[in-house]
């Protein structure tokens, strides 16, 4: 199940950043900008952002207080967090106990590249075939803020987006409501490079969200992926050896679009459309004679190369 789960994740992140992206391998269309967000409903607060360099940078600070009631009985949780994205890595920490995650985007400078070189029209296709993979939809344009505003529908979410850049937001999920607007935005502003920086002091561990979990999410249903205990057998192939490696993979016109270590084991995503993509996988042999590992050996092609049995599906 392992080598599964790490080919959907690839598949995964690189559907996500094409829709994301949309016109532009930039995160917004502005080039720097702080805005200022009021949160209602079931969680009361605000959301504060900071970007620059069209989104390279950016910090998010929340400050929150969710209530819920449940038979009668209401229960409260405060939140205090912040989420830094620089240099490739997003910092997630939790001021409350000043403990934190770091990830790494893993998204290949040849996937920016080989955006950028599309047409309106083909961004254009992606970011719509992305918004009906969800169910989404497009509900036009409509002033907000001052801004004209792209209003999207998914997920039982509406979002108003000026450029990108988030501006108001209201979802209805299994009878909860909630919603985010701006109260604040300056766009195009000088922000300085502080701003950014990782606090010290942090205690750094895995992030909260596993594998399988990140699954369930996207997918939105159960997957039955292993457990937490499973003991996962890293590479003894350096990982630097294997992005030099993937690097020089050339295959009808796709792209490198995103190379990362989970766990030990590596994955290389190759994507030329949203539906035609392959994924490499380097992990271990280790473990391989478990009836679980061979069960699903069995559904793979297989090949031999250098006198060695690999595999492929």
């Amino acid at each position: 199940m392992k080598k599964i789960q790490l080919i959907l994740l690839a598949v995964i992140i690189c559907i996500g950043n094409y829709a994301s992206a949309q016109h532009s391998s930039k995160r917004f269309m502005v080039k720097s900008g702080y805005v200022e967000m009021k949160l209602d409903g079931t969680t009361k607060g605000q959301r504060l952002i900071w970007f620059d360099d069209y989104g390279k940078l950016y910090k998010e600070e929340v400050k929150s207080e969710t209530k819920v009631k449940v038979f009668g009985i209401e229960s409260s949780e405060k939140a205090h967090t912040l989420t830094i994205v620089k240099d490739g890595v997003i910092y997630n920490v939790n001021q409350m106990d000043q403990t934190g995650t770091k990830l790494e985007t893993g998204i290949s400078s040849e996937y920016y590249a080989a955006f950028e070189n599309m047409s309106d029209a083909q961004k254009e296709e992606f970011a719509d075939e992305m918004l009906e993979a969800f169910g989404g939809q497009r509900l036009g344009t409509e002033k907000f803020f001052n801004r004209t505003c792209e209003k999207v529908k998914a997920l039982g979410t509406t979002v108003w987006s000026y450029k990108g850049v988030v501006l108001k937001s209201e979802a209805k999920m299994l009878g909860i409501e909630s919603s985010e607007v701006a109260v604040k935005f300056d766009e195009n502003i000088k922000i300085a490079s502080s701003t950014f920086d990782v606090p010290g002091n942090i205690s750094w561990g895995e992030p909260e969200m596993r594998m399988g979990q990140a699954l369930d999410m996207f997918s939105g249903e159960e997957m039955d992926y292993d457990s937490d205990d499973e003991e996962v057998f890293p590479v003894e192939y350096p990982y630097n050896e294997f992005q030099v490696a993937v690097g020089k993979v050339k295959y009808s016109n796709f792209i490198k679009s995103a190379v990362f270590n989970v766990d030990g084991q590596y994955v290389a995503s190759f994507t030329k459309t949203m539906t035609e993509n392959f994924t490499i996988v380097a992990s271990s042999d280790k473990g391989i004679d478990s009836n679980e590992a061979q069960e699903e050996m069995a559904a793979y092609s297989h090949f031999t190369h250098a006198g060695k049995k690999d595999a492929f599906w």
